[in-house]
C-alpha cells in the first residue's frame, strides 16, 4: 500500500509542481518565501534564519518532501525610516525522482513612518521589499520503472527495456531562469504592545518556463499571498496572535488560518513561549477541503529563538498515512549587541 500510495503522490506531485510553490507551515518563520518587504521587521541589527521541512515520510521514507530555506537580513540604520538588504536561498527536494527546485535571491526594503506614537495613537509603518535572483529545476530519473519495464518472463523489473515515456534518462533540468518578488507591509504598533499588520506580495513575476522536459513548455505560475493578523495582549503574562495568509497560484488556492499564544516569563530575561494551533484549506478536483492541521510550538529570548512544528493529516490521504504529515524546523538569531530601547517596534511575528 505504501509503494501505490508513494507512486500516486509522485506523479500528482511531478504534473503539479511545475507551477507551485512549496509552503512552509510556520510562514513568517520563513519570511523570505512570503513577503519580500519583511525582511526589515525584527528587532536588531542584522538576523540569520534556517528553516527545514520534511513531508510525508511516514509513508514515502527516503523518497519524502524536503525542503530547507536560509537567509540574512541586515539593518543600515536603525532609525524611523532605514533600508535593509539580505539574502536568501531555498532548495526542495520531492519524490523517487529527488525533482529539485532551486532559488537564490539578494533582497532589499525600505521602511517608513507614517506618524504617531504610543502616547499620540498607532505608530503605523510602511515597507516595501524586493527579491532579485535566480531559479533552477531538475529531475533524476534514474530510480524510477514503469509498467513495460516489468519483466513477465523473469518476474522481475529490467530499467534496461523501453519505458516507453518520454522522460530524460539520468538528470535533466530546466537551467538557470531570473526570478522577480515584490511586497508591500503595513503595521501599526499600540500601546502594551499590541498591534494589527497587513501585507500582499508576488512571486515569480517573470514567470519562467521551467518544464525539465524539451517537448514541454511548463510555465511557473505567479503567486499572489495575502497576510493579515496582530497581537493582543491579555495581561503582563500572556499575549494571542492571531494570522491568517491566503496564497493563490494558478487555478490553486491555500488558506493558512489559526492562532497562538504566548507566555512570557519576565522574571527569566524577557524570555517566553508560544503554542498555537492553525488550519490548512485548499481547493482540489473534491473541491475545498481542509488538508491539514498544524501544532507550533516557539522557545522566544532576545537574542534568538527555536520554533517546531508538526502538521497531521485531516484530508482523505489520512487514510494511508495514520493521519501523520510532517514537521518542521526554524531557528532564528538576533545580533546580541544591537538590540536596544532607540530602535523601532515591531509585530513580534
Amino acid at each position: 500500500m505504501r509503494i501505490i500510495l508513494l507512486i500516486v503522490i509522485s506523479n500528482i506531485f511531478y504534473n503539479v509542481v511545475s507551477a507551485q510553490d512549496a509552503i512552509f507551515s510556520q510562514p513568517f518563520a520563513a519570511h523570505t518565501t512570503l513577503n519580500p518587504a519583511l525582511i526589515g521587521v525584527f528587532e536588531s541589527k542584522y538576523r540569520a534564519k534556517l528553516n527545514y521541512r520534511d513531508q510525508y515520510y511516514s509513508v514515502a521514507e527516503e523518497y519524502s518532501f524536503k525542503t530547507i530555506n536560509a537567509s540574512f537580513d541586515y539593518k543600515l540604520t536603525m532609525q524611523d525610516d532605514y533600508f535593509t538588504f539580505g539574502a536568501d536561498i531555498f532548495e526542495d527536494w520531492s519524490g523517487a525522482t529527488k525533482y529539485n527546485i532551486f532559488n537564490g535571491h539578494l533582497s532589499a526594503s525600505y521602511t517608513k513612518k507614517l506618524g504617531g506614537s504610543f502616547s499620540r495613537g498607532p505608530d503605523q509603518s510602511i515597507m516595501a521589499g524586493t527579491q532579485v535572483g535566480i531559479g533552477a529545476n531538475s529531475l533524476k530519473s534514474n530510480d524510477l520503472w514503469f509498467g513495460r519495464q516489468f519483466d513477465l518472463n523473469n518476474y522481475a523489473i529490467n530499467t534496461g527495456l523501453d519505458s516507453g515515456e518520454m522522460i530524460p534518462d539520468g538528470r535533466e533540468g530546466s537551467g538557470i531562469y531570473p526570478d522577480l518578488n515584490v511586497g508591500v507591509f503595513y503595521y501599526a504598533m499600540m500601546q502594551r504592545r499590541d498591534a494589527l499588520f497587513a501585507g500582499i506580495s508576488m512571486y515569480h513575476i517573470t514567470g519562467n518556463q521551467i518544464s525539465t522536459l524539451s517537448n514541454r513548455g511548463d510555465r511557473l505560475f505567479r503567486r499572489v499571498s495575502i497576510q493579515a493578523g496582530g497581537q493582543k495582549t491579555i495581561n503582563r503574562d500572556i499575549t494571542l496572535h492571531p494570522y491568517l495568509v491566503f496564497n493563490i497560484q494558478g487555478p490553486l488556492y491555500h488558506l493558512h488560518i489559526g492562532s497562538s499564544v504566548g507566555y512570557r516569563f519576565n522574571d527569566l530575561g524577557d524570555s517566553g513561549m508560544r503554542i498555537g494551533a492553525f488550519l490548512n484549506m485548499v481547493n482540489s478536483i473534491d473541491g475545498v477541503s481542509m488538508s491539514g492541521l498544524v501544532i507550533t510550538s516557539r522557545y522566544d529570548n532576545p537574542y534568538f529563538s527555536i520554533a517546531a512544528s508538526y502538521d497531521f493529516t485531516i484530508s482523505s490521504l489520512k487514510l494511508y498515512n495514520n493521519n501523520l504529515g510532517g514537521f518542521e524546523l526554524n531557528f532564528t538569531y538576533l545580533d546580541p549587541f544591537n538590540i536596544t530601547s532607540k530602535q523601532r517596534i515591531t509585530p513580534d511575528l
